[in-house]
């Protein structure tokens, strides 16, 4: 070929650009003098590349890189920087072919990472520099034999596919068995350098691609995406949208970066469907946000089965109305996703696997009317049972306007207690049936869920009145025992009437009554057959009483009348807390606060006969 006198016989796995060195070196040549001349030989004569495939068949391949290096970020030759194991070149002699391919980084042989600088004075080792076995600038034998670091697990494992599929042998991994060894080196490149810098756009574009460290971080996160397939991907895909920060976007490219473009358009061989297929997967599990009907790089299929819709599809696809579904999302009753836009809109999107649990019961679910004829009771009885938990709804508490949604298992459990019931022909005068005690007995909140509890936990037996529809309205119930339990929610003993507050005072109701707008004695109002009733604790009624003396017990204290008392007080500095003349609280009777002075005056004018006003009362305890 270069007319050269001494011949070299080639290592079946020799590296070319050692052989030209090595044969340069047989010449006593210069090593870069006969790559050029082999460099331009092949340029000028393309038949000499066939003569440098007789040579050896592989390196065909290199020869053509050689004549016309190519502008691909990472080829799959690295003909810039030499790499070796330092075990193995010192055992065979030479260098090997297989330490050239750009993903190579680790010897499969000693399981040792391979080393591209020497090791003696740190220079980095190229092929433009005539070299054996030896470092160019300090001479330092390159063959080593202590070589003990050990080979990143991810990275050998790679190694070991590259080298099978480029030995063409069998033993490779299911799911990149079909791939060549240009294949296999494309995708893993594609992998690890969108791995490797998912925050770049342009994530190929490597600076010292050559270089044995560049190599070796993308091999390892190829390696890590590759070995577990396909989970590895997952893995990677999620890191890769972690890192970027956008996790919540609903666009494809903005979230997994330019890997969805190298995956989808670059690697659009048949060879390269298995990933774009795990990807389509990837999507289906953990892509929580729609995807475009029209969308041109994926499947019908993997579009048609993704689990987030749009509120409107997956309304449309349920057999569901469009308010139905938005309620059940807001309320949380339906795994839901939302995307605020710069402009101020909401979207929201629906997992569909979700919707489905409960779709039945939203298309069954009756509004308040329905709910009242089915139960035989008024709408405000219905709306009491939402309230108290007896009626399942579901979209929460609908806007003004929008109904109720009532689920049927609600109200079939609130009719399930009367379905065996007896029958009978008419109510008995000892009976009452429970539309009655409605209507007369038990008007109150309160009352009506307690008979409907024991009603529905057996505690008040229910029978049933013939050609009837077995709904609450036709329960019949035994008075007596309706009237028990009436009788143990009344009212407790510790809490009193205005008129009977009035009675244990000694004064008139309208004097409780101010007192009771003034706040100065404690009520509330509760709701009792229907009626609105003022009650008093008593606990209250003894703390005004220990508080406040009113005048007329004052005046039998000194004996005197009560006119006489007011004008002797007030001369002393003493003012009434409320009464008849008072702007801020009137009252028909004066009453004053308990103060020390008032203690004073007393003790000083008190008839002793009379009984002594204290801070414990001066009239006799309230009888609880």
């Amino acid at each position: 070929m270069l007319g050269l006198l001494v011949k070299v016989n080639p290592y079946s796995d020799e590296s070319l650009l050692g052989y030209l060195h090595r044969l340069a070196e047989a010449n006593a040549l210069s090593g870069v003098f006969l790559t050029d001349l082999s460099k331009l030989e092949m340029h000028n004569e393309p038949g000499s590349q066939n003569f440098i495939g007789e040579l050896n068949v592989r390196w065909h391949e290199i020869a053509s890189e050689i004549a016309a290096p190519p502008t691909r970020p990472m080829p799959l030759w690295n003909l810039r920087r030499r790499r070796f194991c330092g075990r193995c070149l010192g055992e065979k002699g030479y260098w090997n072919l297989f330490w050239d391919l750009s993903l190579v980084t680790c010897c499969i042989e000693h399981k040792t990472p391979l080393c591209d600088i020497c090791r003696h004075c740190g220079k980095k080792l190229d092929w433009s520099e005539h070299i054996t076995l030896s470092c160019p600038s300090c001479g330092d034998e390159l063959a080593s034999t202590d070589d003990t670091a050990k080979a990143n697990a991810d990275e050998l494992w790679l190694v070991r596919e590259l080298q099978i599929a480029f030995n063409a042998g069998s033993q490779r991994a299911p799911h990149l068995r079909h791939l060549s060894t240009i294949e296999l080196h494309e995708l893993a490149f594609r992998l690890g350098a969108c791995s490797s810098n998912p925050r770049s756009r342009k994530p190929l574009k490597i600076a010292d691609s050559a270089s044995l460290a560049t190599a070796s971080r993308i091999c390892r996160n190829a390696a890590a995406m590759l070995r577990h397939w396909p989970h590895g991907l997952e893995q990677g895909l999620d890191r890769i949208r972690t890192e970027r920060g956008h996790g919540r976007v609903w666009q494809l490219i903005v979230a997994l970066g330019p890997i969805y473009k190298e995956i989808f358009d670059r690697l659009s061989d048949q060879a390269y469907q298995f990933a774009r297929d795990a990807i389509e997967r990837y999507l289906l599990d953990r892509w929580e946000a729609p995807l475009a009907l029209r969308h041109r790089r994926l499947h019908a299929n993997a579009i048609a089965e993704h689990r987030w819709l749009s509120v409107g599809e997956a309304a449309s696809r349920m057999d569901l109305k469009l308010a139905v579904v938005s309620r059940a999302a807001q309320v949380g009753e339906v795994k839901c996703r939302n995307q605020a836009y710069s402009n101020g809109r909401v979207a929201r999107v629906v997992e569909i696997s979700s919707l489905q649990v409960i779709a039945d019961k939203l298309r069954s679910a009756v509004g308040v009317e329905e709910a009242a004829r089915k139960l035989g009771l008024s709408k405000k009885r219905v709306v009491q049972l939402i309230h108290a938990g007896f009626l399942k709804i579901w979209g929460g508490k609908p806007q003004s306007g929008a109904p109720w949604l009532i689920g049927q298992n609600g109200i079939q459990d609130l009719l399930r207690p009367a379905s065996d019931v007896p029958l009978q022909k008419r109510i008995k005068n000892t009976q009452i049936s429970f539309s009655q005690l409605m209507r007369c007995a038990a008007r109150e909140d309160s009352i009506f869920k307690k008979i409907l509890i024991a009603s529905l936990n057996g505690t008040i037996g229910i029978s049933g009145a013939e050609n009837s529809e077995r709904r609450i309205c036709d329960w019949i119930f035994e008075r007596i025992i309706v009237e028990s339990l009436l009788n143990s929610t009344s009212t407790s003993a510790s809490e009193i009437g205005v008129v009977e507050a009035a009675r244990t005072l000694g004064v008139k109701q309208e004097v409780v009554y101010a007192l009771v707008q003034q706040q100065v004695i404690k009520s509330r109002i509760r709701k009792i057959n229907g009626r609105e009733t003022r009650l008093i604790r008593l606990s209250d009624l003894e703390a005004f009483r220990k508080k406040y003396v009113f005048g007329r017990e004052l005046a039998n204290s000194l004996n005197c009348s009560p006119k006489y008392l007011t004008s002797a007080l007030s001369q002393s500095g003493i003012t009434a807390f409320g009464g008849p003349t008072s702007t801020t609280r009137p009252c028909r009777q004066y009453y004053w606060l308990r103060s020390s002075k008032l203690e004073a005056y007393l003790a000083q004018h008190a008839n002793p006969t009379q009984c002594n006003l204290t801070k414990s009362g001066v009239f006799p305890e309230i009888e609880n």
